[in-house]
């Protein structure tokens, strides 16, 4: 989407810790359904959070189009899940090391100081949370990878503050957790 900021050198520190020519399928994991068995459960990676398709995935997709791709009239997140998962290719967890989430499907700020379970308790999105959600700062890893919902002047905010060294929680990293640039 135009209105998603993306934090590249974070994107860049997810990634590095795979394989570009294995399938893989990175995004904000979002639940459309869950069922008992097999293919009984659809989750699909946000489209507003946005996603990523290894250079693997990619290919196998290509290879297959005609088999996996089909136009049911379904969102495009949803859709590309469906494909990917006739594939093989699953939604990955992209949550940092302490649970937290790195793609939001929404403005950040939001996310950690309007959207809480106190204030919004029926709330969308947490019916479409795949993995339990935390409020407030505790939403959001430090190494956030994207934001959706971004206005022109918030982009100019998210950079200045990554320029700083500040990490998605709005505290300064420690040294070792700054990235170099």
């Amino acid at each position: 989407d135009d209105d998603t900021f993306i934090m590249v050198e974070n994107l860049r520190r997810l990634l590095k810790k795979y394989d570009p020519n294995k399938p893989h399928f990175f995004g904000r994991r979002f639940l459309l359904h869950r069922g008992k068995g097999p293919h009984l459960e659809h989750s699909y990676n946000s489209g507003g959070a946005g996603y990523v398709l290894s250079r693997g995935a990619l290919k196998l997709l290509g290879e297959n189009a005609k088999v996996a791709l089909a136009n049911n009239g379904l969102a495009e997140d949803v859709e590309i899940s469906r494909s990917l998962l006739k594939l093989g290719i699953g939604c990955e967890d992209t949550r940092d090391e302490e649970g937290r989430e790195t793609f939001m499907p929404m403005n950040i700020d939001n996310m950690r100081y309007k959207y809480t379970h106190a204030n919004k308790p029926y709330f969308w999105y947490w019916r479409y949370a795949y993995y339990p959600t935390r409020d407030g700062l505790e939403c959001c890893s430090k190494h956030w990878i994207s934001t959706h919902y971004i206005y022109s002047k918030d982009l100019y905010r998210l950079e200045e503050l990554y320029k700083q060294g500040k990490d998605g929680r709005g505290k300064d990293p420690s040294p070792e957790d700054r990235i170099s640039t």
